[in-house]
């Protein structure tokens, strides 16, 4: 007895029938079985039985396009939105709505856990977005990483403190006699989630973490030095546009938090760069010169500085100086 209740097509997804159009098609099976003549109205016990089955169906089929519109990010809610996070990596802040995880799972750069971009956008989340990551696939050691190992490198500054005292390995930690509470286990648990099967990291810094079967693991990593780098920024107002009375604060934390995200181990500073938060960030303003130094040097520069890949770049806001010219 084909009822058609759902229907499944690859350009328009899932499809279902009306509870009228599934007792309709019941009706029509029930006759061509039983003959016309079948007394089929819902007050019959023929009739109750349809009706019966049309519920049913119905049911089903509402189930079956529940499920379907939930394994679509775009209209995934709640527990089923949260397995399609852990998917791409993500996890659920707390209090964190539906809305605000779906565009930061669009956002993510994802393919796959084990790979370089999963491994990233993984422990970008989890760690700090300062987090960067190299491997090495070849069969000689290169740039100091042995052969088919990764180096993951994270920032020195990075703290107890900054750890989520919800995240759920987090609290295992705590709660683990066997393994020292500590910012090195935290990060190791976290490597051990996302990384290939096999595949070992390397680094002068290590934590124990413990897979699903309960066994301990030694991780390496590296932590990497932070140098705190001061910015003078000079502007000019451009007329046609209102520039905000408070310019000077608003471009001090955009250029903080776009450092914060830009510089990874071993990247250099291209300080006119600084100009693309301030252009994007705030209006009324013209033309922008932009200075670097290390704090505590008079060394100004506005030409490309190189760093080390033992090293990462820190800039915080009240070591931005802005001045209005003209």
């Amino acid at each position: 007895m084909a009822i058609g209740a759902v229907a499944i097509d690859s350009n328009s997804g899932i499809s279902i029938k009306s509870f009228r159009e599934i007792r309709q098609a019941i009706a029509k099976a029930f006759m061509e079985v039983f003959g016309a003549g079948i007394n089929l109205d819902p007050s019959a016990p023929d009739g109750m039985l349809v009706d019966l089955l049309a519920y049913m169906y119905t049911e089903l089929a509402q189930a079956i396009q529940t499920v379907g519109a939930n394994i679509d990010v775009s209209t995934a809610t709640g527990a089923f939105l949260d397995m399609l996070a852990s998917i791409a990596g993500l996890t659920r802040n707390e209090g964190e709505s539906d809305e605000s995880l779906r565009e930061r799972i669009e956002q993510a750069t994802f393919e796959g856990l084990a790979t370089p971009n999963g491994m990233l956008t993984y422990l970008r989340e989890n760690i700090t977005a300062s987090v960067s990551l190299k491997e090495n696939c070849e069969d000689v050691e290169t740039e100091g990483i042995p052969p088919h190992h990764f180096a993951i490198y994270v920032p020195s500054s990075f703290s107890t403190d900054m750890i989520d005292q919800t995240d759920k390995d987090w609290i295992s930690i705590l709660e683990d006699a066997t393994r020292e509470n500590s910012v090195e286990s935290y990060i190791a648990q976290k490597i051990w989630n996302c990384k290939p099967a096999g595949i070992k990291g390397t680094g002068d810094s290590f934590g124990i973490a413990r897979d699903a079967a309960g066994f301990l693991h030694k991780v390496c990593f590296q932590f990497i030095k932070g140098i705190a780098y001061k910015v003078k920024v000079s502007i000019t107002q451009y007329d046609e546009e209102a520039l905000p009375t408070d310019y000077a604060e608003k471009i001090q934390q955009l250029i903080s938090d776009w450092a914060s995200n830009e510089f990874t181990s071993g990247k250099d500073i291209i300080p006119q760069r600084m100009c693309v938060p301030i252009y994007s960030g705030i209006t009324g303003v013209d033309a922008i010169t932009v200075q670097v130094a290390q704090v505590y040097s008079e060394n100004w520069s506005s030409s490309r500085i190189p760093v080390s890949d033992d090293t990462t770049v820190t800039i915080a806001a009240e070591d931005v100086s802005v001045t209005l010219e003209g």
